[in-house]
């Protein structure tokens, strides 16, 4: 079973009066280096994603990550995840990557 960090791991805020696309932005930066670094694994919420980082994976240990709209999961499906629907998603998500990397 999965634990759930009580605090999100926060990004800089996004504005779109800055005057920044939003892929310039700071917010947007961080976001991509912090996928660079650590493993995310996404949810799908209503028009968006939940992301979360794997903290450790003995004990399992999700973070939220306050992206965009910051949409969160339900904490009870988090503690229901095994390691195992962990590593499957972290596999999706490299797929994906790799599937579309090829596609610029």
């Amino acid at each position: 079973m999965a634990k759930l960090e009580y605090t999100s791991y926060e990004l800089p805020p996004f504005s779109y009066k800055d005057g920044v696309s939003f892929n310039e932005s700071a917010h947007n930066k961080a976001f991509d280096e912090l996928r660079r670094t650590n493993k995310l694994v996404s949810f799908s919420v209503a028009d968006g994603q939940a992301w979360y980082i794997v903290k450790s994976e003995r004990p399992l240990l999700l973070q939220h990550v306050n992206f965009l709209d910051g949409y969160r999961v339900h904490p009870a499906m988090i503690r229901g995840l095994s390691l195992k629907e962990i590593k499957m998603r972290l596999e999706l998500e490299r797929l994906t990557n790799e599937y579309f990397k090829d596609k610029k």
